[in-house]
Order: C-alpha cells, then sequence, then structure tokens
C-alpha cells in the first residue's frame, strides 16, 4: 500500500519520520548492528517491503549478504555474529514478540551481560519504531478505502515506507559503535551464552 495519496496518514508519519532523523543523527549504535535488529523485527511482522527496504540500507552501509541470509536462524549460526550482535537480535525478537506477560528475566540478564545501557536504550527505540513502521502498515492497509473516502490514489499500490522513512537513515547515520565492556563479556557463564 502506498500512504502518499493520504492526507492524515502523511501527516502522522511525518511523526515517525522525525524519530528516524533523530536517531540516524544522535545514536551511537553500531549502524550494522542497529540494521539486524530492524531487519529481524520487520521479518518477524512478515513485512516484506520494510525488510528489503532494511537490507537494502544494510548492505549499502557494509553488511554482508551471507550475514544477512543467516539473520533468521542466528542462534544457529555460531560465531556469524558477534555477542553484542546475538544480544542485539534476541532483543529484538523479544521487543517484536512481547506480550503483556512481560520480557522473560532470563532475556534481560543475558542482554545485560553484551549491551551497554546506552545500547540497550537507543536499540530498544530503534526496535520499537520498526515495529510501529509495520503495524501501521498493517492497520492502515485494512482501512485504505476508508481513509480515502472511498477512492484508493491514482498511484501503483504497494506497501508504505521503502522511500519515506528509509531516507532518514541514508543521510547522517554516522554513528560509533559503543562496545559492551569486554570484562563483562569474559565474565558470562556457560549459562549466560545467547
Amino acid at each position: 500500500m502506498n500512504f502518499s495519496g493520504y492526507q492524515y496518514v502523511q501527516e502522522t508519519c511525518q511523526c515517525l519520520k522525525l524519530a528516524e532523523q533523530s536517531m540516524a543523527q544522535n545514536f551511537s549504535i553500531s549502524p550494522l548492528m542497529f540494521e539486524l535488529a530492524r531487519i529481524r523485527a520487520a521479518q518477524l511482522n512478515n513485512c516484506f517491503v520494510c525488510a528489503q527496504a532494511r537490507i537494502t540500507v544494510a548492505l549499502e552501509k557494509g553488511e554482508k549478504m551471507d550475514r544477512i541470509l543467516a539473520i533468521p536462524v542466528w542462534k544457529e549460526a555460531g560465531d556469524v555474529f558477534t555477542p553484542q550482535e546475538r544480544a542485539a537480535l534476541l532483543w529484538s525478537e523479544t521487543l517484536t514478540n512481547t506480550n503483556i506477560n512481560g520480557i522473560p528475566d532470563d532475556v534481560v540478564k543475558k542482554v545485560k551481560v553484551f549491551l551497554s545501557p546506552k545500547e540497550l536504550s537507543e536499540l530498544t527505540t530503534c526496535i520499537t519504531t520498526m515495529n510501529m513502521w509495520n503495524r501501521q502498515s498493517v492497520a492502515l492497509e485494512q482501512l485504505e478505502s476508508y481513509m480515502s473516502g472511498g477512492k484508493a490514489p491514482a498511484e501503483d499500490h504497494h506497501h508504505h515506507e521503502e522511500a519515506d522513512h528509509h531516507h532518514a537513515d541514508e543521510e547522517e547515520h554516522s554513528h560509533h559503535h559503543e562496545e559492551a565492556p569486554a570484562a563483562a563479556a569474559a565474565a558470562v557463564d556457560d549459562d549466560d551464552e545467547l
């Protein structure tokens, strides 16, 4: 679905676009870890266009296709991903699939070992924003006729944000990765492995 013909949707989408711009300008998390987490959220939400767009951005930032292909099976991918990236993927899956029962304590314990408070804060925002785009698309696609007054826009119907909210990332995503303390990672026992 293409939302460009809907006045109210364009107005509300602008809020998310501003959030995207702010993340691109201010977050210090590794840009590749940022994209890995967002790709996983889009995959879990069955949003093909969102996943495709994030993959395109990740490749432009230097990500390798073999790693992208391994995202859905990251738990079995061995050392394809770093401990920090594995923690980010676990966090993305947990937040995307979370329910009223909240986040399991064991997940919190694991991600805290490999991700700093700042990294977790930034990751949480980037993952939940991705989920907002996905869920907005699902909701508004069901309301397409109503939103357009019973008449769809003249443009072809694709999905929603391929050219919109990803553009902000491509402008100023100059991140510098803040590594979790090496001592903390070394202190992890077998039960904490991701």
